[in-house]
Protein backbone atom coordinates (compact mmCIF):
# COMPACT_ATOMS: atom_id res chain seq x y z
CA UNK A 1 0.00 0.00 0.00
CA UNK A 2 1.37 3.42 -0.97
CA UNK A 3 0.78 6.71 0.77
CA UNK A 4 0.63 8.00 4.30
CA UNK A 5 -1.37 6.75 7.24
CA UNK A 6 -3.69 9.15 9.02
CA UNK A 7 -1.45 8.82 12.09
CA UNK A 8 1.47 10.18 10.04
CA UNK A 9 -0.70 13.06 8.83
CA UNK A 10 -1.87 13.89 12.35
CA UNK A 11 1.71 13.83 13.64
CA UNK A 12 2.87 16.24 10.96
CA UNK A 13 -0.14 18.52 11.45
CA UNK A 14 0.58 18.61 15.18
CA UNK A 15 4.14 19.80 14.59
CA UNK A 16 3.00 22.35 12.02
CA UNK A 17 0.24 23.66 14.31
CA UNK A 18 2.66 24.11 17.21
CA UNK A 19 5.16 25.89 14.95
CA UNK A 20 2.43 28.24 13.71
CA UNK A 21 1.35 28.92 17.29
CA UNK A 22 4.92 29.72 18.34
CA UNK A 23 5.22 32.09 15.36
CA UNK A 24 1.93 33.77 16.39
CA UNK A 25 0.11 32.71 13.22
CA UNK A 26 -2.74 31.01 15.08
CA UNK A 27 -4.53 31.95 18.29
CA UNK A 28 -4.55 30.27 21.70
CA UNK A 29 -8.11 29.06 21.12
CA UNK A 30 -7.23 27.58 17.73
CA UNK A 31 -4.19 25.65 19.01
CA UNK A 32 -6.16 24.26 21.96
CA UNK A 33 -8.98 23.15 19.66
CA UNK A 34 -6.61 21.63 17.12
CA UNK A 35 -4.46 19.70 19.58
CA UNK A 36 -7.31 18.37 21.69
CA UNK A 37 -9.39 17.31 18.71
CA UNK A 38 -6.44 15.74 16.87
CA UNK A 39 -5.75 13.75 20.03
CA UNK A 40 -9.37 12.62 20.04
CA UNK A 41 -9.20 11.56 16.38
CA UNK A 42 -6.00 9.62 17.02
CA UNK A 43 -7.64 7.84 19.97
CA UNK A 44 -10.71 7.08 17.85
CA UNK A 45 -8.52 5.25 15.35
CA UNK A 46 -8.03 2.48 17.89
CA UNK A 47 -11.77 1.87 18.34
CA UNK A 48 -13.00 2.83 14.86
CA UNK A 49 -10.22 1.96 12.43
CA UNK A 50 -12.00 3.46 9.40
CA UNK A 51 -9.48 6.02 8.19
CA UNK A 52 -12.07 7.59 5.88
CA UNK A 53 -14.29 8.52 8.83
CA UNK A 54 -11.37 9.87 10.87
CA UNK A 55 -10.00 11.80 7.87
CA UNK A 56 -13.40 13.43 7.40
CA UNK A 57 -13.30 14.41 11.07
CA UNK A 58 -9.82 15.86 10.65
CA UNK A 59 -10.91 17.97 7.69
CA UNK A 60 -13.97 19.17 9.60
CA UNK A 61 -11.76 20.07 12.56
CA UNK A 62 -9.64 22.45 10.50
CA UNK A 63 -12.72 23.97 8.91
CA UNK A 64 -14.18 24.73 12.35
CA UNK A 65 -10.89 25.90 13.89
CA UNK A 66 -10.29 28.47 11.16
CA UNK A 67 -13.87 29.63 10.73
Amino acid sequence: MNGYSINDIISELTYMSIANFVNKKISDKQIITLLSEMREIEMNLTSCPSEKIQLAGLIGLFKLAFK
